[in-house]
């Protein structure tokens, strides 16, 4: 198993993305048209910041949201499949994790990452890619939350 993670705690001074794009371009370095798997599921904005992702990754590939409210676990799935990498933004730890377990995606966002699938995270999408996100500072916004694992 060969995990490649890039992970920051934030994404550069003042939310700058730049640490997180020079990230992706070496793992996107020599593919055309790649497909960028963009779950911005821990805020409750994931849409106020899709036209800024879209804009700032332009170069670099198309982004393709995974939106664990509204779309079904095969269409996610399909979206990891066409990826080149996934892009796991900040927020809450504890609503990334319930949505992904909720989704039921995490036990296959695991599998594919540790079949190879480049992660690219920052704040709380680094934290869900620990063993647990028991050390998290968020809140916990999830009164019932059912595990504190990834996948």
């Amino acid at each position: 198993m060969s995990l490649e993670l890039h992970l920051f705690s934030t994404p550069g001074p003042g939310f700058d993305i730049t640490w997180v794009l020079k990230a992706c371009r070496e793992i996107l370095d020599g593919k055309r048209e790649a497909t960028i798997a963009y779950l911005p599921q821990a805020t409750l904005t994931a849409e106020k910041w899709l036209k800024e992702t879209r804009r700032s990754f332009r170069d670099l590939g198309r982004i393709e949201m995974i939106d664990t409210e509204t779309m079904e676990l095969t269409g996610m799935e399909a979206v990891l499949r066409r990826a080149a990498l996934v892009y796991i933004p900040g927020g809450n730890a504890f609503l990334l994790n319930h949505r992904l377990h909720g989704s039921r995606l995490a036990p296959h966002l695991k599998k594919t990452v540790q079949n190879g699938l480049p992660v690219v995270a920052f704040s709380a999408g680094a934290v869900v890619c620990g063993p647990n996100i028991l050390t998290s500072n968020d809140l916990n916004l999830v009164p019932r939350l059912t595990s504190m694992d990834w996948g």
